[in-house]
């Protein structure tokens, strides 16, 4: 049997790819754990750390906050630490939690003015955090996450150095949440750390961050932004990260767990996004990698289905047997990506559900692109007009 030139050239194009574009991926660039005791300090270094100020800002979650505060209030961390709560006057729920925990010296509270308006009222909430403050550092996380180690906060707290100005931490969905979540959440995540570390930091989507207040009071917090009503993690990162200031705890015992969302609010903070990386500095260059790592896939799957095609419809056979052969190599590289991956991070989600899920990204920001565009812009802000 003979085998044309052409036959050849599309084969060899295949193979070149199917073994090319599984180095463009996000899970393969991925900044991999520190070996166990070497990011976290040793223990004669507890008095040269600083003080930190935890600031929790529930709006109406106050039973995530009961759950949780007390995983806040017994870290092991010598050099001490407070821990501000700021809520709404008036919040009964949370009032309620506060007056149960108020034996402890280290925990205080701030309140909302019931006047504010024209402004996200989570903004203000960590801005009157941040100046209630007694500490340099300050770590900003939501109520509706924990602590998974007794030594969170010591371990994060190491990356405290003079040429620091902001450290990223890692959060996780519960165990309990659908794979999708657990798989996006850590793919769009290792985009982000790579960029902490390598670059300049985009954002985050991770609610742990770690900051000093002189940088965020000199810089006006979240002045030019108040309006969006979500966000802050987002904004203060994309403009408080610059080169070189910005650093990653990727220690397991600084990694926290997120209660799992519903299903509308995972929907509508994807919309939500949608808005806000408008108003991002350095989304085209964030978005570069994202967009050619997902060009290269869908490229290589869009040439395989026309020569599987175009092979059926001419009986091709060597051609067929070609493409078939070229989607598996490519599903098998991808494969074991995925498994060394989720097995480094813990991540619950099957090998082979995460390459499926990879190949859906595209059509699900797709999606929710479409959702955004029904969507009414005044949602997104304060301002009701």
């Amino acid at each position: 049997m003979t085998i044309s030139t052409s036959t050849l050239i599309i084969s060899s194009l295949l193979l070149f790819l199917s073994l090319t574009t599984p180095l463009f991926s996000a899970i393969r660039r991925r900044p991999h754990l520190p070996r166990e005791g070497e990011e976290e300090g040793s223990e004669d270094t507890d008095t040269s750390m600083p003080m930190l100020t935890i600031v929790l800002t529930p709006q109406g979650d106050y039973r995530q906050l009961d759950e949780h505060l007390p995983l806040f209030l017994t870290q092991d961390y010598a050099p001490g630490y407070e821990i501000i709560v700021v809520s709404s006057l008036g919040d009964s729920g949370v009032d309620d939690v506060l007056k149960r925990y108020r034996d402890h010296d280290n925990l205080r509270t701030t309140f909302i003015p019931e006047t504010t308006r024209y402004m996200s009222h989570r903004k203000l909430a960590i801005t009157l955090g941040v100046k209630a403050a007694a500490t340099e550092w300050i770590l900003l996380c939501d109520p509706s996450c924990k602590p998974l180690s007794q030594r969170w906060l010591y371990s994060i707290a190491t990356h405290c150095h003079s040429e620091r100005d902001m450290v990223l931490g890692y959060v996780r969905f519960g165990m309990e949440a659908p794979m999708y979540y657990h798989f996006e959440r850590f793919y769009t995540t290792m985009y982000l750390f790579r960029e902490s570390l390598q670059n300049i930091a985009y954002r985050t989507n991770c609610p742990q961050v770690l900051f000093r207040k002189s940088v965020f009071m000199s810089g006006q917090g979240y002045q030019g932004n108040l309006k969006y009503t979500i966000g802050e993690y987002d904004f203060m990162v994309n403009k408080y990260a610059e080169h070189g200031n910005c650093s990653v705890s990727l220690s397991p015992t600084s990694w926290m767990e997120e209660d799992v969302p519903s299903e509308k609010g995972w929907q509508n903070k994807h919309i939500f996004y949608q808005e806000i990386r408008e108003h991002l500095s350095r989304s085209i260059r964030h978005r570069f990698l994202y967009n050619m790592d997902h060009t290269l896939l869908h490229g290589f799957l869009l040439l395989v289905l026309l020569t599987l095609i175009y092979s059926t419809i001419t009986l091709n056979y060597v051609l067929i047997g070609a493409g078939v052969f070229c989607l598996v190599l490519n599903y098998t590289l991808r494969y074991r990506q995925y498994k060394s991956a989720f097995a480094e991070y813990s991540i619950p989600v099957k090998a082979h559900y995460g390459v499926f899920y990879e190949w859906s990204m595209a059509w699900r920001a797709i999606r929710t692109r479409i959702r955004y565009e029904y969507a009414d812009k005044f949602d997104f802000i304060s301002h009701k007009v």
